[in-house]
């Protein structure tokens, strides 16, 4: 809970500071949510969200400045479920053709959020959220028995290999344990790891997995997963078909995939 505060006040923080230097006087603030919270989950969420806008609220101005106030308000109506706001991001950014059907799979941290927009209707016509993601997929992965060592094979140089070093003693100790605050540890540090290093890694990826055998299963069980969720909604289709949800359906071949976790698609690809 600390680590959601902290991450969104960060993130709400710096767009107030741009959005004030450029003369907002109000912003209307909407956040998105996994589908998949579990109903405490989700009040867990709410209240995060609300003391976030408070201190968004408390940091604006002072009274002795009431010109540099700006006044903060949570945009109910903008309160929605990730495969939501992916599939209207599509619709409005790409320009996604809804007449003949779109497919949204907004592949995160922590779930993978999928959606269906058939026709001219706003209301999606099916949507869902799976605890499978990024985390699941890659991270645990390299997390258990120590397996983020493969990345050693790459050969990229002597200070990736030096930074690594610590993602190797973070997932070296808990060969005998699979704590949640073990794995958390561990994601933070590959977090900042991968941001600073995901060109590298990619650049250096398909020959890593042609020389090791061991990068090679790697590459192996992330297309296993994505290849799972693709499926997934492929089945979901073929029986949103069977019952008549589709039936003008002329072509359907809109797929948009997006989220962190869309990124193992290159290292799944080779």
């Amino acid at each position: 809970r600390e680590l959601t505060r902290g991450f969104l006040e960060q993130l709400c923080t710096q767009c107030l500071a741009e959005l004030a230097a450029a003369g907002a006087t109000s912003i209307d603030w909407r956040f998105s949510y996994p589908k998949s919270f579990t109903v405490n989950e989700k009040q867990s969420y709410d209240e995060i969200r609300t003391q976030v806008l408070t201190s968004l609220a408390q940091n604006t101005g002072r009274k002795e400045q009431p010109q540099t106030q700006i006044t903060c308000r949570m945009d109910e109506r903008y309160l929605v479920p990730e495969s939501l706001a992916i599939a209207a991001y599509y619709d409005r950014d790409y320009g996604a053709d809804r007449s003949n059907g779109i497919v949204c799979l907004d592949i995160g941290g922590g779930s993978t959020d999928l959606a269906f927009w058939y026709g001219e209707r706003p209301d999606i016509t099916w949507q869902t959220s799976l605890r499978l993601a990024g985390r699941q997929i890659f991270r645990d992965v390299l997390f258990a028995r120590g397996n983020v060592k493969l990345l050693q094979e790459l050969n990229i140089s002597a200070s990736f290999n030096h930074q690594l070093g610590e993602l190797i003693r973070l997932s070296g100790g808990s060969q005998s344990s699979d704590s949640v605050q073990a794995k958390n540890a561990f994601g933070l540090k590959l977090d900042t790891f991968l941001k600073y290093h995901e060109e590298e890694i990619k650049d250096a990826w398909a020959d890593g997995c042609a020389r090791s055998p061991g990068l090679a299963k790697l590459r192996q069980i992330i297309l296993l997963a994505l290849s799972g969720l693709l499926y997934y909604a492929g089945m979901v289709f073929g029986q949103q078909y069977k019952e008549g949800t589709f039936n003008h359906l002329v072509r359907f071949h809109a797929v948009y995939i997006g989220g962190n976790g869309s990124k193992l698609l290159d290292l799944a690809a080779g």
